[in-house]
């Protein structure tokens, strides 16, 4: 099985959105968009060959209806389908257990010769290539007229595809400090195990937006206290959003009376939506 979470710039027009929920019915089990980002990520999971399918399925439509150079959000973002990763899925996965991604780099290749047909420029990231971060910073500071694949059309822009391993993004909201602050705890709290970035959204909300790029070697739980250590009383951490869904092992490394804290519940680990998932 493969997951894909294809972050695509929209997240405030529902009509837009409905369209591409219909269009993925078959393998979409979660699909969380936020206004101020103006962006959407859309969880697949299933057989090898429908993720893939659906993925091209996806990008298809939201290139019809999604026009980047009228794109307003906080996010950073360089495609209307901005990222498509394939991630092998392996049900209960520790740490310990090994995991082959010769079918995501399959689909991956799949993918790009589809854009290709689109006319839609990609680059890759990932296992063997850049990191996404790397990617993006590549992409910001050089001549992008011309991606690895094809030339950009400005309403498109370009593609980041990619075979990655498992990556939890999660968001904390801080009250009582100013963005300058935040900004120095998210440099804290990088780590090989966790991106950050301090965000100020609609109405003045600050978030501590997180990749957990190592999700079978932390916890959600830890990165709440390290960021209150960082915090040093300055400021408070009052709750918790998850974008997508978790491993459950990592859900089941926070207590569970932290789970709500966190915005986490049995329903949005993977598991549970390989064994009760009906079409969204």
């Amino acid at each position: 099985m493969l997951q894909s979470a294809i972050n695509v710039s929209e997240g405030s027009k529902d009509s837009v959105l409905r369209r591409l929920d219909g269009v993925v019915r078959s393998t979409l089990v979660d699909r969380h968009s936020d206004p101020s980002h103006n962006r959407s990520v859309f969880t697949l999971l299933g057989d090898d060959d429908e993720v893939e399918q659906d993925a091209c399925r996806l990008s298809e439509a939201a290139l019809e209806m999604i026009d980047l150079t009228k794109h307003r959000g906080v996010h950073p973002r360089f495609g209307v389908v901005d990222v498509v990763p394939f991630v092998p899925f392996i049900e209960d996965r520790t740490r310990a257990t090994p995991v082959d991604f010769s079918a995501a780099h399959e689909a991956a290749a799949h993918y790009r010769a589809f854009a290709k047909t689109l006319g839609l420029a990609t680059a890759p990231y990932g296992l063997g290539q850049c990191t996404l971060p790397e990617l993006r910073k590549r992409l910001a500071t050089s001549d992008i007229s011309g991606a690895e694949s094809g030339q950009v059309d400005p309403a498109q822009g370009i593609t980041a595809v990619g075979v990655r391993d498992v990556l939890v993004a999660w968001n904390m909201w801080v009250d009582g400090v100013d963005l300058k602050q935040l900004q120095a705890v998210a440099k804290a709290l990088r780590s090989r195990s966790l991106r950050t970035l301090a965000l100020n959204l609609a109405g003045g909300r600050l978030q501590l937006s997180c990749n957990v790029v190592l999700p079978f070697e932390i916890s959600l739980t830890d990165i709440v206290q390290a960021a209150g250590e960082y915090l040093r009383g300055e400021g408070k951490i009052t709750g918790a959003e998850l974008v997508g869904l978790v491993p459950i092992d990592l859900l089941n490394r926070s207590p569970k009376q932290d789970w709500e804290f966190l915005g986490l519940s049995e329903t949005r680990s993977l598991e549970w939506q390989v064994h009760h998932h009906k079409p969204l």
